[in-house]
Parts: C-alpha cells; sequence; structure tokens
C-alpha cells in the first residue's frame, strides 16, 4: 500500500456556526497508522470570501472555490505531499484540511496551487496531529449530530 492507497469514501454533513449554515465534507474513516505516521501534521488552509447573506458562495463562487481545490489536489495530494482530509465551507471562509509530511515541501506546492487565488485573504496553520485527532474530532461531531 503506498501513503495515498487509502479509502476515497467521503461524507458530507451541515451545521451551524454562528447561526450560520457550514457545509462540511469529510473522509468517512482514518487511514491505517502507517500512514497517519508518515503524514503526521495538520495544516488547514482558510480562503476568506465574499459571502452571500447565508455565509455561503454564489455559484459564481463555488466555481471559483471548486478550481482552486482542483489546484491544491494536482500540486499536494496527486505530488504525495499531503492527503486532504476535510473541507468546511461557511461564514464567508472555504477551509482546506490537509495532511501532510513535509511542512516546506506543503508551503511551496501551496504557493503555486494559489497563484491565481492571490485575490482572496489566504492564511495557513500547521500543527502536530499525528493521531489525525482533527479527522476524528469532526467525525464524531456528525455521529454525534446524527
Amino acid at each position: 500500500m503506498t501513503a495515498l492507497e487509502i479509502s476515497d469514501e467521503w461524507l458530507v454533513a451541515n451545521g451551524y456556526e454562528d447561526d450560520l449554515p457550514l457545509v462540511m465534507r469529510m473522509r468517512a474513516s482514518l487511514p491505517p497508522e502507517n500512514i497517519r505516521n508518515v503524514y503526521a501534521d495538520l495544516a488547514v488552509i482558510y480562503l476568506e470570501f465574499e459571502p452571500d447573506e447565508d455565509g455561503l458562495p454564489s455559484d459564481a463562487m463555488t466555481k471559483e472555490l471548486e478550481g482552486a481545490e482542483t489546484s491544491l489536489e494536482s500540486l499536494i495530494e496527486r505530488q504525495g505531499v499531503g492527503i486532504q482530509a476535510a473541507s468546511i465551507t461557511g461564514n464567508g471562509t472555504r477551509e482546506w484540511h490537509y495532511y501532510v509530511s513535509d511542512r516546506q515541501k506543503f508551503k511551496s506546492q501551496l504557493q503555486s496551487a494559489l497563484v491565481n487565488y492571490k485575490s482572496f485573504p489566504i492564511s495557513i496553520e500547521v500543527c502536530e496531529d499525528p493521531k489525525w485527532n482533527g479527522l476524528a474530532d469532526l467525525l464524531e461531531s456528525i455521529s454525534a449530530g446524527a
């Protein structure tokens, strides 16, 4: 099994933050421990956009966000630098949650992936999370809400 041969099953869930709707898409399960050990850092990319009255993107903005996500996938996931675990949209922000193996390589690929999206405020947070607690917490939150 190579690093990126993990389940490609995804869940979609809806929730609320600050009384505004959230749309969450996440992997349906944690990958095996050997993969979590390699991709042990959680990187969260935040891209801010002009929301509609519900805090969600317009149709045109959704297409731009999909383009950004495709670019991220091609330069991060397909290059073996990271594994996308989740995306969360709402309250004027799209978050992409990636588990990465090399922070410097990830940041370099991230700059290349989002070069066409410089007009949007983008920030990133990276922390150690070798047990993938970030994804586990998201999965737990949707099962608790079910």
